[in-house]
């Protein structure tokens, strides 16, 4: 089967169960049924960015995407399960990490940024880390880790089922109890 998407598709494919998850330039993502050949879900939400999807994940059913200012849920059909109610200007999610119980988001502060204790940023690499339970998509906790001397590496940092371990360059930071 062939299909044409009219569209300048701006960020790699994301497969899972049968379904490609792509983002346009118009910020809208779009999700294909490869069996099907058909398109099953175009999700329209705006975004200044040239690559509107930096992470896709899947896990049970469910696709977790991250953008530079959002995070969401949808289901394989493309209905929205939940969208991130973080209340930040610039939130600039740098990573996502999916586990069975949460998704958690990192977000680099810039300086002058405020941190969560209300001050501002301090160093070029501090970041504030996001905990949200993984179906409700509530922020169970959130915490700032840094300023570190180089940045996290989100191609290098992974997650286990009750570990996250960050890496820069020449460290990886370990959190326990997931």
């Amino acid at each position: 089967r062939q299909m044409c998407i009219r569209d300048s598709i701006t960020s790699r494919g994301y497969i899972a169960n049968g379904k490609l998850l792509m983002a346009e330039s118009s910020g809208s993502w779009i999700l294909v049924d490869l069996v099907e050949g058909t398109l099953v879900k175009r999700l329209t939400i705006p975004s200044t960015d040239t690559d509107p999807v930096l992470n896709a994940t899947w896990a049970d059913g469910v696709w977790h995407l991250m953008s530079r200012q959002q995070a969401m849920a949808i289901d394989e059909r493309g209905h929205s399960l939940w969208r991130d109610a973080i209340f930040r200007p610039m939130k600039n999610f740098v990573a996502q990490f999916v586990s069975h119980r949460f998704v958690v988001l990192i977000s680099r502060i810039i300086p002058g940024d405020m941190n969560s204790e209300g001050r501002p940023g301090i160093g070029p690499f501090t970041y504030r880390l996001f905990f949200l339970d993984r179906i409700q998509g509530e922020i169970v906790e959130e915490f700032d880790l840094g300023p570190l001397e180089k940045p996290l590496d989100p191609i290098r940092s992974t997650m286990t089922s009750d570990h996250l371990l960050l890496t820069t360059t020449d460290s990886t930071l370990i959190i326990s109890g997931l």
